[in-house]
Order: structure tokens, then sequence, then C-alpha cells
């Protein structure tokens, strides 16, 4: 697994993401898994489902753009 990455709360980046189909938690994690510096800012993948969409939206999107 390796370390992990903390994020700094004044480096995080805030998006609105709305909720529409095809933007489900999994989903968006999906998106991001093939990542990384994403996976190592994450905890282990059978925790995904108890994050929020917005904290793992921010994640992503602080990481990614």
């Amino acid at each position: 697994m390796g370390s992990k990455t903390i994020i700094p709360c004044d480096d995080i980046k805030v998006i609105d993401v709305p909720q529409f189909e095809g933007l489900s938690i999994q989903d968006i994690f999906t998106f991001a898994q093939n990542d990384r510096d994403v996976e190592r800012a994450l905890p282990p993948g059978k925790e995904i489902q108890k994050l929020s969409r917005a904290y793992l939206a921010n994640v992503v999107y602080t990481i990614m753009g």
C-alpha cells in the first residue's frame, strides 16, 4: 500500500458536485482509482462507500484538478 498522503486544509480545492445519475461515489472512485496520488490520499477501497460524495469529489479535484 505504501505511505499515505496528507493534504493540508489550506490546500484543499472545493468543488460542488450535483446529484446526477452516473456520479455516484463508486463512479467517482472508478474514474480516479488508477491515479497513484489519489490512491495514496484515500482510505482502503472497502472504506470508499462510507465516504461522502463531497469528500471524495474534493480529494479527487484537489489532486487531479
